[in-house]
């Protein structure tokens, strides 16, 4: 007795319904109205970053200006913050490498440690030497824009 397999039928895929037009403009249409309420104050922050104040709130448009981009440099604390933040990982890094070293040449590590350790002070003296440069690149930069504050001589 012998049995054959016969493959059940092949039934052909259904259509998938067809969603309602008004529900997919409703949604399209909700959709956009949050993602603009959600940009609006970015938007009004740009917008009051160029208003000249008048008085102790800045709720009104008195006139445009670029005296405030002339103070960003001015916050002493928060560009020392930066700069002492990249200082602690150079140093950290180069305790690293100092260790990974002192662990290679007593053989508890193998050399790819200590290679990963003088990538990764690389990489941070890099980023404090390109911080340094792109702060004074930008100082020089607005002091153009702001009209010199220097003269050029023939």
């Amino acid at each position: 007795m012998t049995t054959t397999l016969t493959p059940p039928p092949v039934q052909p895929p259904t259509p998938p319904k067809p969603r309602a037009k008004l529900g997919d403009r409703l949604l399209f249409g909700y959709t956009w109205l949050v993602i603009l309420w959600l940009c609006l104050p970015i938007g009004v922050m740009i917008l009051f970053g160029f208003n000249q104040v008048q008085g102790r709130y800045n709720n009104r448009w008195h006139g445009f200006t670029l005296e405030w981009y002339a103070h960003v440099f001015d916050l002493s604390g928060l560009t020392n913050a930066l700069e002492a933040s990249l200082i602690i990982a150079v140093d950290a890094n180069r305790r690293a490498v100092k260790l990974a070293t002192q662990l290679y040449t007593e053989g508890q590590t193998n050399f790819l440690d200590v290679l990963l350790a003088q990538r990764s002070l690389l990489v941070s003296e890099d980023a404090l030497v390109q911080s340094e440069r792109t702060m004074a690149t930008n100082l020089i930069a607005l002091y153009k824009a702001l009209g010199g504050g220097w003269e050029i001589s023939p």
